[in-house]
């Protein structure tokens, strides 16, 4: 497997441990669950260490998909998604540690439990967005049909080379 393989199936991880992050953590504060308040720690926990090797990967793909595609714009693509991606790590990070001490304090019932707990459940919002906005740009870099502004070629023979047909 090389790195660009190794990207592609780990990113999917720390994007999805931080959304089933927010939704645990918000169904938990509903129900006064500390249980699933738990269970959404430690997807935060998950998406803060999955994210290391998703960048780290990310720089070896690069590589190999600019030798791949000889683009001069998908370099800036590519540069932009790094970017975003480090910014994501860097907030998954950051969110992680910060649930480690939510779930000790949750676990110990600490009477600042609560606050931390909805701090982390608004970091976990923030993060799933920016988590979305990273993924997005990635995508972008081998779909053109995902990138904004995107417009169906027009038809030569009466046939687009995107019919499916």
């Amino acid at each position: 497997m090389n790195a660009a393989q190794a990207h592609l199936a780990l990113n999917h991880l720390p994007v999805f441990a931080t959304f089933f992050a927010l939704i645990s953590i918000s169904i938990g504060l509903i129900f006064r669950s500390h249980g699933i308040k738990n269970l959404g720690f430690v997807f935060l926990i998950l998406a803060g260490a999955t994210a290391i090797p998703v960048v780290s990967t990310g720089e070896d793909a690069e590589e190999i998909v600019e030798k791949m595609l000889h683009e001069v714009r998908l370099h800036d693509m590519i540069h932009e998604h790094e970017e975003k991606g480090e910014g994501a790590r860097t907030f998954a990070l950051f969110l992680g540690l910060l649930a480690v001490v939510a779930l000790w304090a949750n676990v110990k019932k600490r009477s600042f439990a609560h606050l931390l707990t909805i701090l982390v459940m608004l970091g976990s919002l923030g993060s799933t967005g920016y988590m979305l906005i990273a993924a997005k740009s990635g995508g972008e870099i081998r779909h053109p049909e995902i990138r904004d502004g995107f417009d169906l070629p027009i038809e030569s023979h009466g046939h687009s080379e995107y019919d499916l047909d």
